[in-house]
Order: C-alpha cells, then structure tokens, then sequence
C-alpha cells in the first residue's frame, strides 16, 4: 500500500489518538459497540493531556487510553497503544499497531500483527 503524502509529516501522537477508529482494532470498548460510536470522543474520552510524546485521553476518572508514535514506515505509522481501567478494574494492555488514513480525515488500525520492541504486548485483564 502506497500511503502518500499524509504522513510526510509525522502525525502527532495526540491526533493520531483523538482520530483514531476504536471500531478498527480490539480494545475496551469492543463490548459497548453501537452505530455512531467510532473515535474516543463518542465514548466520552475527552480529558487530553500529552507528555514526553505520549497523548492520554481520559474518560472521567474511570478509564484512559493512550498512544506514543513509534516511527513511520511505508506502509503507515507504526504506534504504541495502552488501554487502562482506572476505576479499581484490573483491565490493563498495550500493543503495537499499525495505523493509516480512515478515508474520514482520521486513522484506523490494520490487521498487522506487530512486535515492538519499545512497546511489549500485554494482554487484557491483568
């Protein structure tokens, strides 16, 4: 896949995560799945804050997703995703992913099985 000019600049890890198609990989909000809710903002994550190249958004105390870029390769961008209950829950995974244009103005995952070394898989419920 030819990926064009999108990423001859590096996307920021903050747009990459506000644009990001949670419906396009697996993660927390797999189970709460209805017909308009595909980017963090349509699950209530809306709390940013972004630090050493690492955007956290939060859902209100109770649940926060994150994303680091890892670098850029022809076929996309390669990220690192951590998925974590805040609310007492033991629910806890990073993975590798690799993202590319939505066609919508943002970005989804590809089926790409990934093994980063900066960003060790971990699985789900801790």
């Amino acid at each position: 896949m030819v990926i064009g000019a999108w990423l001859q600049a590096t996307p920021s890890a903050e747009s990459v995560l506000q644009k990001l198609d949670l419906t396009s990989f697996q993660n927390s909000t797999g189970p709460a799945r209805s017909p308009g809710l595909r980017y963090p903002r349509d699950w209530t994550f809306t709390d940013l804050s972004v630090e050493e190249g690492v955007a956290r958004l939060e859902r209100q105390g109770d649940w926060a997703i994150s994303l680091r870029v890892l670098r850029k390769d022809p076929d996309g961008l390669v990220v690192c995703f951590t998925d974590r209950a805040l609310n007492g829950g033991s629910y806890n995974t990073q993975k590798a992913l690799l993202v590319v244009p939505d066609g919508a103005g943002g970005f989804r995952a590809t089926d790409a099985e990934l093994i980063e070394v900066g960003c060790a898989t971990s699985p789900g419920p801790g």
